[in-house]
Order: C-alpha cells, then structure tokens, then sequence
C-alpha cells in the first residue's frame, strides 16, 4: 500500500488561503490591520520567540491580534485553540518541551510566510 505524499508547502497554502478568506469574508474591519501585523509577524517571532509574541498578541484588545494569535494556534493543530480559547491554547504551548516548542515555531514561521502573502494578495486595497 503507498502511502500518501504530503506536500507540507502545500498544506500551508491551502490552511493560509482559508484564514485570509475568512477575514476578507468575516472580518473586513480587521483586514487593513490585520495585513500591517501579519506582515512583521515573522521578524517579531524571530526577535522575540514564538511564545512572547503570543503573549503579545494575547495582551492585546483588537480583532487583528486575536485573528492572527487564533490562525496561528488553529494551524498548529485543534488542541492548540480549544473552544475558540486562545488563553487555553497558549497554556498547552507554554507546556511543550524547549524541542517541541522549537518545531512548532519553524512551523508557524513557514505559515506565516504564506499568510502574508495572501494577506498583501487579497486584503491590500492598493
């Protein structure tokens, strides 16, 4: 029986399109915003760490932080954002070895490459 290629480039595409067609459709307050923040996502994890800018965006009151902190969590998988519970989330992150955590981040560092460009694609009103 052959198993089935995945194509992790791919997945990432597909999963970053979604997102960014749910704040288009859902959250047109939040797109301008939105594409501002996704936009340094990747240099403030970077210089920050994954967790710190979670926390961050965590702290935050606003729509757009708390869009990209749930497609970020949602991406990492479905224990990552419990019932819509970012906080919940965050506390399963914050529980991960330092190499699970180290994973996660090169793989929400590569999602995020793929949200910005569909973000700049489709929610940049230039």
């Amino acid at each position: 029986m052959d198993m089935p290629v995945r194509n992790i480039a791919n997945e990432n595409a597909r999963k970053a399109f979604s997102a960014i067609l749910d704040v288009k459709e859902n959250h047109p307050d939040a797109a301008k915003e939105y594409l501002s923040l996704v936009r340094g996502t990747d240099a403030f994890i970077h210089q920050c760490g994954l967790l710190q800018t979670l926390a961050f965006y965590l702290a935050k009151k606003k729509d757009h932080h708390h869009l990209l902190m749930e497609h970020m969590l949602e991406y990492l998988g479905p224990e990552y954002l419990p019932d819509c519970d970012r906080l919940k989330g965050y506390r399963r992150l914050i529980g991960r070895k330092d190499t699970e955590l180290m994973l996660c981040t090169a793989k929400i560092r590569q999602y995020i490459l793929w949200l910005k460009r569909y973000a700049e694609a489709m929610l940049d009103e230039k």
